[in-house]
């Protein structure tokens, strides 16, 4: 029963670590996903795993050969520290409002059709006052849910290796 418990710790641990480390490297390389769906899914498994994750895992601090004011005072603690994890998620919820969205299509690769060059723009919908902000991405395919995402200068690309096709895609 101990191994159980040690490898239900282990994943629980690996999963914290991997989520959070996906929300922390998703600032900083340009890797998003290409399926809406599976974003969706991956964020909302994310949303209820995170607490229950660390309710789980903060569960091993208790042992039963405690006094019991002891076990009482840890379980009031696991259960304000998984509160509190989902209060972050929460708040964690206002963030994903905003979204960089690719609205037209300026050149495909001719080799590959798969890589583009796309203009984006950052908006926050409804809850956003102001203009939105625009870059310009090359769009590569990575798998069916990943795409590589990086900023480009299209006074630098080579136009030989580049179709123009100028497509709105809204």
């Amino acid at each position: 029963m101990k191994t159980f418990f040690k490898i239900i710790f282990s994943i629980s641990i690996f999963l914290l670590c991997f989520w959070i480390g996906a929300a922390i490297l998703g600032h900083f390389i340009p890797l998003e996903f290409a399926d809406k769906n599976a974003q969706y899914i991956f964020y909302k498994i994310r949303f209820f795993g995170i607490p229950v994750i660390v309710f789980v895992a903060l569960l091993r601090f208790i042992n039963p050969k405690e006094p019991a004011n002891a076990i009482i005072g840890k379980s009031i603690l696991i259960i304000f520290a998984a509160g509190f994890a989902f209060l972050i998620m929460v708040v964690s919820l206002f963030g994903g409002m905003c979204e960089w969205t690719t609205d037209r299509i300026y050149f495909e690769n001719k080799k590959n059709p798969s890589i583009k060059i796309v203009r984006r723009n950052y908006g926050c919908g409804a809850y956003d006052s102001g203009l939105p902000q625009y870059k310009i991405c090359k769009a590569r395919n990575i798998t069916g849910y990943l795409v590589w995402m990086p900023e480009i200068d299209t006074n630098t690309i080579d136009k030989n290796f580049w179709k123009r096709i100028d497509v709105n895609t809204k």
